[in-house]
Parts: C-alpha cells; structure tokens; sequence
C-alpha cells in the first residue's frame, strides 16, 4: 500500500502496509492519538482530480491495491445524488443541497465503510467480523458480511433503535445489545475479536472507515458543486473529519480553491426524547476539533425542538424523510442560513428515518410536550414490551419496567403505568399477579410477542 500511510495529527507516520495488521491500529503508537489513513503527496494530482466523474470505487481504484477489487464485496454502495434544496434557495448565487446518503443499500452512509472494510476482512481470509455499534454501521456490516457468507458480530447498548436492531436481525447479524452503555459494548467486541480473532469492522478501531468516507467529498465536487459550508451531524466525530480530509485533498490538489468551513451538529442533552449521537471514550473528536478549527468551521448544538421542526419541514417541504441524527444537519443550516448570503451549503443526510420508528410517532403526535410522549409514544411502549419478553413468564411491575428503561429513556413512572393500561385493553400484556406490596405484575401475551416478531419484518421497508 504504497500510496497510502497511516498519521496522527501530530504528524507520526506509519506505513500503509500496517493496516494488514491482524491486530487494531487506531491509536498512535508514540503519542496514542487517533490515527487515519492519508494518500500519499500527489496521488489525487496525478490522477486528474475531480475532472472525471468520481464515485466511490472508482476513487478507491486510485489508492488500493488490486486485491481490494479482486475480492470486492458490492452492492451498488456510493454514488449518492445530490438533491437541490426546494426552499433554501437565494440571490448571488446562494444555493442548498442535499447529499442523500439514504440511498445507499441499507438506507445509510455506513455502506461504504462496510463494502470496504467487508471487502479487507475477506482480503485477510477472516470468516467473522466484529462491529460495536449504536445503529448503523452494525445494519450495514450485517448486510455485508451476510453477502460475503461471513458471521456478523454486533455490540451495542440497550438503546438501539428498534429499526436498526430489526435490520442487524434480519441479515443475520448477531446481536448483543444487553450494555448498559456504548462503552461497555465497544469494550466487549474488542476483547472478543482480540481473544477469538476475525475482523475489526468497528468504525472507531479501523481507520479504513474514514478513508471510505472521503468519498462522499469527491462524489459532491465531482458532480459539479463546491460548497462553501459542509453541515454533519456529529457524534464520535470521525465522519466530519473524513469528509473535512476529502474536501482538504481536493484543495491541496488544486481542484477546489479551498475548503468548505465544516459545520458540526450536536443534539442538546437536556432532556431529549429523541437519543442523541453519543460520544464514546473512544472518541475520534480530537480529530473532528481540529478539522473544524483548520476549516474556520463551527460546532452548533440543536435542540430537540429543532430536532422536530427539521424532521417535518425537510420531509414537507424536501420530500427527505430522514433519522433525528440528520436532522440535527439541518437544523444547524437553518440556525446560519441568515449569517451571510451568496454561500453554497451542502448538508450531508446521512440515513433514514424508516430506521427510527420513534420518529413517525413523534412527527404525528399531538401532544409532543406532555410526559405521556418522554421518548415517543410508540418507542416507550416497544421498551415496555421488550422488558417484559426478557422476564419471561414471571412477569414485571410497572416500577420495575420503569426503573429499567430508565437508564435509556427519561419518562416517569405515570408514562410507564399508562402505556400499560392502554396495551393491557388492546391485549398485548396482561395482568397475572399482585406482589405483595400490591403491586400489578404483568405479562406479556401472544399477540405482545408477536408485535415484538413483526419488528424484523419491517426491514422489507428498507
């Protein structure tokens, strides 16, 4: 891998041949800071630039060696259109658009590190691959390693999506999502990967990830359009440096006079409904602080207000239905929009919203402020259901299905209580006991099951 090596923003250097190492490599051995993959001096120049069109194999043709298309593992990933913005439109120039990752295979922009890093694990003659993830990256190694005939390990949190734990299931993905946290899960998947070898797929432990993800950049320039501002969701930070390395490769190339001011998304933790991209002590965010501060960029946290209000006007307005990790993006447009005018602004929607069944509820709720809706009506009351599959036929009381969910979802007692009332006069649980502080127990029923089975089904939506 002679046109590639592996750096630490303090400028170590590895060579690129490390990254067929069995073992991960994603912290700097002289300093232990994160480490990404950089072409090396010229190779984007030598090959013309952009001036041809410049999608996703296409550029990793210019940097891998053969054996990465030899044993490519695709499914049409990449290539994603950009879609003109219907009402963030003006004068001099000014002009939006949407760079529409959902449709990618499995509706997220994680596809192409998992072609790619599915592709490397077959390379390295590995039959399983290890993925710590809250979501998507897991949906897309499932799907992947299942098309590569490998085994798929997926660690996450208790507060996966139900949309993204039906998809993980629906591949064939294994799934352990008992954590209390992401980093008790990205703990585990590195340990047992370590112990029982395979493949590191996690995006945080295989800068791979990354270099997949500096083909969003090229796509967007090369489809005619040099943004002034790029807008991302952020969460452990290393998706906005990826795209910040791509667009500063083109700049350094000469395709581009310079690069686009990277502007960051963050959800506002007071209180959310809708779970926000959390950062993990495996954080990529140095990285991320550094490419906005090179960009002349800016960080904006967004509330869950906001959250809402870009779910339903990109989807009124836009025709995007999208996941409240993107609309966070948008949102954050719409804060600077008014900044300063004439700026062409490219916001990255990075997957759909068919993977957060909560985001419908919350979207048609009619009373989104009141306690009864702490999570989303329709999210809360598949935890409850959840819990009580996991007790099996002893059954819970409402206190201890509430002090449960807690620890992912804020909702008080009386939310809880009522949800299973409703549930209970629909027949999805049923009333079996009371302890003998007189509490109800309850239990879940047939018709309960089967609401919890007709979740993996929902992935024929995707």
């Amino acid at each position: 891998m002679d046109t590639l090596e592996m750096r630490c923003w303090d400028g170590h250097v590895l060579p690129g041949e490390r990254i067929n190492s069995p073992d991960p490599l994603f912290k700097c051995p002289a300093c232990d800071k994160n480490l990404f993959i950089q072409e090396t001096s010229g190779s984007l120049a030598r090959d013309g630039g952009v001036r041809a069109k410049l999608d996703f194999w296409n550029y990793l043709k210019r940097v891998l060696p053969a054996a990465f298309f030899e044993e490519r593992v695709s499914m049409g990933e990449g290539g994603t259109k950009l879609v003109d913005s219907t009402v963030n439109q003006g004068d001099a120039g000014e002009r939006a658009c949407f760079k529409d990752e959902s449709q990618n295979p499995t509706r997220s922009y994680r596809d192409r590190a998992a072609a790619l890093l599915v592709t490397h694990a077959r390379i390295l003659h590995c039959k399983e691959v290890f993925c710590a993830s809250t979501g998507n990256m897991g949906a897309s190694v499932s799907a992947y390693a299942a098309r590569a005939g490998l085994v798929a390990r997926i660690f996450s949190d208790r507060s996966i999506d139900i949309g993204k734990k039906a998809q993980i299931k629906t591949y064939g993905g294994v799934l352990f999502d008992s954590y209390p946290s992401m980093n008790d899960g990205m703990d585990d998947c590195l340990k047992h990967q370590m112990a029982e070898g395979g493949y590191q797929a996690t995006a945080e432990f295989n800068p791979l990830s990354m270099l997949a993800q500096k083909s969003i950049a090229y796509e967007i320039v090369s489809d005619g359009f040099v943004p002034d501002e790029v807008y991302i969701s952020i969460g452990n930070g290393g998706t906005l440096f990826s795209l910040w390395q791509g667009f500063d490769d083109l700049r350094a190339s000469g395709a581009i006079p310079s690069t686009p001011r990277m502007i960051g998304a963050s959800l506002s933790t007071e209180g959310p409904r809708i779970s926000p991209l959390k950062e993990s002590k495996y954080s990529q965010r140095d990285l991320m602080e550094n490419a906005i501060k090179e960009s002349g960029g800016d960080q904006i946290t967004i509330t869950e207000g906001e959250i809402t209000g870009a779910i339903s006007t990109l989807a009124r307005a836009e025709g995007l239905f999208v996941e409240p990790a993107t609309a966070a993006a948008y949102a954050a447009l719409k804060k600077r929009a008014n900044r300063e005018s004439g700026l062409k602004r490219v916001v990255i929607l990075t997957g759909t919203g068919l993977k957060a069944p909560s985001v419908i509820d919350a979207l048609i709720s009619k009373a989104p402020n009141s306690d009864l809706f702490v999570q989303t009506k329709m999210n809360l009351r598949l935890k409850i259901l959840e819990q009580l599959q996991h007790a099996g036929p002893a059954g819970l009381h409402g206190y201890r299905i509430h002090a449960s969910i807690l620890e992912d979802i804020q909702c008080t007692k009386q939310a809880v209580y009522h949800h299973l009332k409703q549930m209970e006069e629909k027949n999805f649980v049923v009333v079996i006991a009371r302890d003998e502080q007189g509490r109800t127990i309850y239990q879940l029923t047939e018709k309960g099951k089967e609401v919890l089975d007709l979740l993996s089904r929902l992935v024929d939506l995707f």
